[in-house]
C-alpha cells in the first residue's frame, strides 16, 4: 500500500493557557485540555477559544480521554489513570496500568475498550476498559504522544518527535496516511468535525482537517 504524506490542512487554533500542553478530549460540549506545569485540566468553548472551566488535577503526565461519562488523564509515576467528574472537577478514582509502567502516553475510550499508546518500543495496545486486559497489541512507526479514533474508526496518532500525525487500520495497524503537523503535536481528539491537537512547541491548541 501506497501510504499518503502531506500536510494538515489547519482550521483554527487559540492560546493554550499554560506551557507544558499534554492531552486533550472532546465530551459532546466542550473541548478539554490538560497542562503539566499548571497541574490542571481546563475547558474551552471549541468555536471561541474562550476557557469556560478549570479544574487541578496533581500529577498531570500525558494524555486525556472522555469515556462517556468522566474524564481521565494518565497521571503519576509509574503512570496510572486518574478519573475525574466534568461536571464538578471531583477525582473519582485511580486505575492502575499493569505492568507500571512509564512508557504510557496516549490512551483513547471507544465502544471496543481503552486504547493506548506506549513508547519503547512503541505500540498501540486496545484493552478492556478497565485498562487490565490486552485484547490487541500493534506496532506503529515512531513515537506516540497522543492518540484518538478517527471518523471512520481509523486509530490517529500523533509523532511528537518527527511532528507527525499517523493513521493506521485499528485491526491490522497497517499505514493509511501521514500528514506533518505545525509545531510539536501531542494530545488529539475528535470533535465529530476535526481533528484538535495540542502544539506544545507553539503553545497552541489547533484544529485541523485530513484529505482523506
Amino acid at each position: 500500500m501506497t501510504i499518503q504524506t502531506n500536510k494538515i490542512v489547519l482550521q483554527s487554533s487559540f492560546p493554550a493557557p499554560g506551557r507544558y500542553l499534554c492531552g486533550v478530549a472532546w465530551d459532546g460540549k466542550y473541548l478539554w485540555h490538560s497542562d503539566a506545569d499548571l497541574q490542571a485540566i481546563f475547558a474551552f468553548d471549541k468555536r471561541t477559544g474562550n476557557q469556560v472551566q478549570r479544574y487541578s488535577c496533581p500529577n498531570v503526565r500525558t494524555c486525556l480521554s472522555f469515556d462517556g461519562t468522566l474524564l481521565w488523564q494518565v497521571v503519576d509515576m509509574p503512570k496510572k489513570l486518574c478519573g475525574i467528574d466534568p461536571q464538578t472537577g471531583q477525582i473519582t478514582g485511580h486505575k492502575d496500568v499493569l505492568p507500571e509502567t512509564d512508557r504510557l502516553c496516549g490512551i483513547e475510550y471507544d465502544v471496543d475498550g481503552l486504547w493506548m499508546g506506549l513508547n519503547y518500543p512503541s505500540r498501540i495496545q486496545l484493552r478492556s476498559k478497565d485498562a487490565q486486559q490486552i485484547i490487541r497489541e500493534i506496532p506503529i512507526e515512531g513515537d506516540v504522544a497522543g492518540l484518538t479514533v478517527g471518523p471512520g474508526g481509523e486509530i490517529v496518532y500523533t509523532n511528537f518527535l518527527d511532528s507527525f500525525v499517523r493513521v493506521i487500520d485499528r485491526n491490522t495497524g497497517a499505514g493509511i496516511k501521514t500528514a506533518e503537523t505545525i509545531g510539536q503535536p501531542t494530545g488529539i481528539t475528535w470533535d465529530g468535525e476535526v481533528f484538535w491537537y495540542c502544539d506544545w512547541l507553539g503553545h497552541a491548541i489547533r484544529s485541523f482537517k485530513l484529505d482523506w
